[in-house]
């Protein structure tokens, strides 16, 4: 994770990897310049050790403190190119116009992809049509075949059928869950989860889709 602090206190969180790109941004009530590089399983060392209870966090350059009941861990940063910092943002200024753009709500969409990912088999792929206010998602494979619609609020483009891979796309919702309504949009090569939360934060997440 690339986390990056700017005085005016804007806090920056990204990641990325060939097929996955995400990114979370909040502003925040004050703030010390900085940049950190930290592997991903620092949090998941954190997350086990927390155990569902409250912590503090301290990022500094150098790495991550961490404490909360029954324990304090303190673990170091990774050395990180400057590019990388501006990979994820830059990718998503380069984004084409989407071809097809809808508000949809989370929890609606994840319970649908959950359900449908019991028969998921290699090399298969989610094949998602959208008709006016209705998304219809759809796996078939040699365990069998099920689909399943949700209802959508329509921004912009034409009615489109388009495949991805089951997997990136559970990747996405699996991070999108904590969030009531996104917005999804569908560009050439990419699928895109975006929106702002209650809580001020902005979100985007992508990965890539099957033409």
């Amino acid at each position: 994770s690339y986390i990056s602090m700017s005085k005016d206190g804007k806090l920056s969180v990204s990641s990325f990897d060939a097929q996955h790109f995400g990114l979370h941004r909040i502003k925040l009530a004050s703030g010390a310049e900085f940049r950190a590089a930290l592997p991903a399983t620092h949090f998941s060392l954190v997350e086990q050790l927390a155990n569902g209870g409250d912590m503090k966090f301290k990022i500094t350059n150098t790495g991550l403190r961490a404490s909360g009941k029954g324990f304090a861990v303190s673990l170091p940063a990774t050395q990180a190119e400057d590019r990388h910092y501006n990979m994820v943002t830059d990718f998503l200024k380069a984004l084409p116009k989407p071809v097809f753009e809808c508000e949809f709500q989370v929890d609606k969409l994840a319970s649908i992809a959950d359900n449908l990912y019991t028969l998921y088999n290699a090399n298969a792929n989610f094949v998602v049509k959208t008709k006016g206010a209705v998304l219809n998602i759809g796996l078939s494979t040699s365990s069998g075949s099920a689909s399943d619609s949700i209802k959508v609020k329509p921004v912009s483009g034409k009615d489109i059928t388009f495949s991805v891979d089951p997997r990136l796309f559970m990747d996405l919702l699996a991070l999108a869950k904590p969030h009531k309504v996104l917005t999804l949009r569908v560009m050439p090569k990419v699928l895109s989860l975006s929106g702002t939360t209650d809580d001020g934060c902005n979100i985007s997440l992508s990965c890539s889709r099957v033409d």
